[in-house]
């Protein structure tokens, strides 16, 4: 008894593995530019000193607004990704995060519960 041999056979294989890539600091810095935005929209739109004063002196206060929230941001996602890896990751079945889900996460929260 002869058996044909199928050329075009291929055995059943899982699934392709689709890794997923994670935050990234392109997701970040358009996060950060999004509610900087929304920041000097609320302010041009609410403040009644955004009337009376000049272009300069609102962009100049932006400015420094974003670089203050910024560098308040960068130092507290380094306290939090050391935080959730020492105890939040030991207490819970939930893995380290990284520093850039660490911002990610900061600037979310900023997002949803205002600045």
């Amino acid at each position: 008894m002869s058996r044909a041999i199928d050329l075009d056979f291929e055995p059943a294989s899982k699934p392709p593995v689709v890794y997923h890539r994670g935050l990234t600091a392109r997701f970040n810095v358009a996060l950060f530019a999004f509610l900087a935005l929304m920041g000097l929209g609320r302010f041009l739109l609410t403040a009644s000193v955004a009337r009376e004063a000049a272009f300069a002196g609102i962009a100049l206060s932006a400015l420094l607004d974003a670089a203050r929230f910024l560098a308040v941001v960068l130092i507290s996602a380094a306290f939090l990704r050391e935080f959730w890896g020492r105890l939040v990751a030991s207490l819970f079945p939930v893995r380290a995060i990284n520093y850039d889900e660490a911002v990610a996460m900061l600037l979310m929260a900023a997002l949803v519960f205002g600045t």
